[in-house]
């Protein structure tokens, strides 16, 4: 039976919008078309950072974006303030070499493991910019420029840790051995490592808030159709509780008549 002792109720534009695993305020949003691209601007960042949308193929990634991300580990190059430097002799602002080199290792290490995960599990999904596309790599005319893209930067780094989260999620859950000493590993981490990918990367996936699916661990959510779930491909409800992934949907008169016959709408019945 669904766990309900989380839920709660909220009202929105005339409806009643219900999860059983989530009781933050939200802001039901309109829904976005399936086939508009959502990260032209990073003036955009603002709508879909940290607000739960309606699900879709392309976009039910965003679901996994983590609310309070942890900058440890692999990630560690993100913490802080960025450190914008400008040479002597120059009249340019831009991040420090060392730090330029570490932010474009793991933007390339990032976007390359998502694409060797999504060819294998087949993801859909629309995915991010890069995070240089708002400006980490360029030279600036003032500090102020400069820090402003490398913040925003770093937020495109915090949707493709969803990103991951999310095709890591969607790959078989399944453990194998790995290696002589019979250590039981994720299918997808021994994928990973046979595309040559370094296990110290992989390793450090593992501990970091990409794999942390705890309930401490607070994701973006998202809000769903109740039709939808039953379509082919669509993650069902179990597929949120598992995973720790905040949820909601409609109940009204319609949902009710339905609990009367139908299975899936009796377990998301809330008390």
């Amino acid at each position: 039976p669904l766990d309900h002792s989380n839920g709660r109720a909220i009202r929105s534009k005339g409806c009643v919008f219900y999860s059983p695993n989530a009781t933050r305020n939200i802001i039901i949003p309109t829904c976005y078309s399936e086939n508009m691209y959502l990260f032209h601007s990073d003036a955009l960042l603002n709508d879909i950072f940290q607000k739960p949308i309606w699900w879709s193929d392309p976009y039910g990634w965003l679901s996994f974006v983590p609310c309070v991300p942890s900058f440890m580990g692999i990630f560690s190059c993100l913490a802080g303030a960025p450190c914008i430097t400008c040479p002597d002799g120059e009249h340019w602002f831009g991040l420090d070499e060392i730090s330029l080199h570490e932010w474009s290792q793991l933007e390339s290490r990032l976007m390359f493991t998502y694409k060797m995960l999504a060819i294998k599990y087949g993801t859909l999904a629309i995915t991010p910019a890069p995070p240089s596309f708002s400006g980490y790599k360029r030279k600036h005319n003032t500090r102020e420029i400069a820090r402003r893209c490398t913040e925003n930067s770093r937020r495109w780094f915090i949707l493709w840790m969803g990103l991951l989260s999310y095709a890591i999620a969607m790959s078989d859950s399944q453990f194998v051995c790995h290696d002589s000493h019979s250590v039981m590993y994720p299918k997808w981490y021994s994928y990973l490592a046979e595309c040559t990918i370094p296990e110290t990367w992989l390793t450090g996936i593992q501990s970091s808030t990409i794999c942390n699916f705890s309930k401490p661990c607070l994701h973006v959510g998202i809000i769903v159709d109740i039709p939808e779930l039953q379509k082919t491909r669509r993650p069902m409800y179990h597929f949120f509780l598992k995973f720790n992934i905040p949820f909601w949907y409609v109940w009204g008169p319609y949902e009710k008549r339905q609990s009367q016959n139908f299975q899936l709408y009796k377990a998301l019945t809330p008390l």
